[in-house]
């Protein structure tokens, strides 16, 4: 069952009574998903809190949002980013009401599978938090 929508640029942001997000993903047999947003598209300035299977890359354009991941609120600004794991409640919202452009990029987890080992390593120490390692690790093999 799913409940009352948010529109997100002229797109319905459809959330289930169990909060997952279903994903559109604008090339078909392609699980990715980007959009540049205004905060202002959702009612209040507040994305509807959700989750899904798939990862999430957040970066700020200009203005600033709080964000919600699994309980945690962080600020981004201008230039910030974060990415959303697997399964995680999140959303995007500014409680002040002002404005923020941001760009959204959402990779579904098949996509992911089709990797080979050493991407799957990187993939895998970012997914965990060891990002300066796996950025030095893929770096170094590129070089």
């Amino acid at each position: 069952m799913t409940g009352p929508g948010t529109w997100q640029g002229g797109q319905e942001v459809i959330v289930s009574s169990d909060l997952p997000e279903r994903i559109d993903y604008n090339i078909p047999d392609l699980p990715i998903y980007a959009r540049r947003d205004a905060l202002s598209s959702f009612p209040d300035y507040r994305c509807p809190c959700h989750w899904h299977r798939d990862l999430e890359f957040i970066h700020v354009i200009s203005g600033q949002m709080q964000y919600f991941v699994n309980g945690a609120i962080v600020t981004l600004e201008a230039g910030n980013g974060l990415v959303v794991n697997s399964s995680r409640l999140h959303y995007g919202f500014s409680p002040q009401q002002r404005q923020c452009w941001f760009a959204c990029v959402v990779v579904g987890p098949e996509l992911l599978e089709r990797l080979g080992a050493d991407e799957r390593v990187f993939v895998g120490e970012l997914l965990h938090q060891r990002v300066p390692t796996a950025a030095r690790r893929h770096s170094a093999r590129l070089a």
